[in-house]
């Protein structure tokens, strides 16, 4: 259940910035060929924008996971630190 409601906030929240960032291809008259016009155009827009998300939150989770040695290099740094204290003072 906790999958599928990250699934739907982020679905809306696709549909939300479909909508606000890039409102062109509205349907200007009330037909059938319009309505599905305008229903295809929304996918292809959800699913670009679903693809530059993809992207951004993987490079975040890479940048992560690089960023990882950093910070065994600064708990070893503050362990040996430690010890120095304790053996010095």
């Amino acid at each position: 259940m906790m999958e599928y409601a990250g699934a739907i906030k982020q679905t809306l929240f696709i549909a939300i910035m479909v909508s606000v960032l890039m409102p062109f291809g509205p349907v200007t008259e009330l037909s059938a060929a319009g309505v599905l016009f305008a229903m295809g155009l929304f996918v292809v827009k959800g699913s670009v924008v679903s693809v530059i998300l993809g992207l951004f939150e993987s490079s975040i989770a890479k940048m992560r996971f690089f960023s990882l040695p950093n910070l065994f290099i600064i708990a070893y740094f503050f362990s040996v630190l430690t010890i120095f204290i304790e053996v010095f003072a």
